[in-house]
């Protein structure tokens, strides 16, 4: 009867160990699964980070671009400002001879008349010495 009893454990061990393997096996192939799943999600991580960086490397050569557009920009808007500057000189000193060609134009008109008159009284003149002289 003891010995019975003893077979009866037994066998309940052995049931009870191969219920415990099954299980095991189970969480094996648990474990196995959940391996997989973390390599593929740090897998995942990875490709995330790398285009991460990618993305950051973009963005840091975009604002170089940017900073480097703003740049030109100023240079450009400085030689157009510059250039509005000469342009504007320029209308000055383009009106300022206009003025005085006209000026000039204009004295020397008059001086034109003076010399006109001028050869009309030495014509008058000569005419009078000869008259005189008859």
């Amino acid at each position: 009867q003891l010995l019975d009893q003893m077979q009866e454990r037994l066998q309940g061990m052995e049931e009870t160990l191969t219920i415990v393997q099954n299980e095991n096996e189970q969480f094996l192939r648990i474990c196995e699964e959940r391996d997989e799943q973390i390599q593929l999600l740090q897998n995942e991580l990875s490709r995330i980070e790398k285009e991460r960086n990618q993305l950051s490397d973009e963005n840091e050569r975009l604002r170089r671009d940017l900073e480097a557009t703003n740049d030109q920009f100023k240079r450009e808007r400085q030689r157009a400002n510059e250039a509005d500057l000469v342009a504007s000189e320029s209308d000055t000193v383009r009106n300022s001879i206009l003025s005085n060609y006209g000026r000039l134009t204009e004295e020397n008109l008059d001086l034109e008349r003076a010399m006109e008159d001028l050869r009309k009284e030495k014509f008058n003149l000569a005419k009078d010495l000869e008259f005189c002289r008859e």
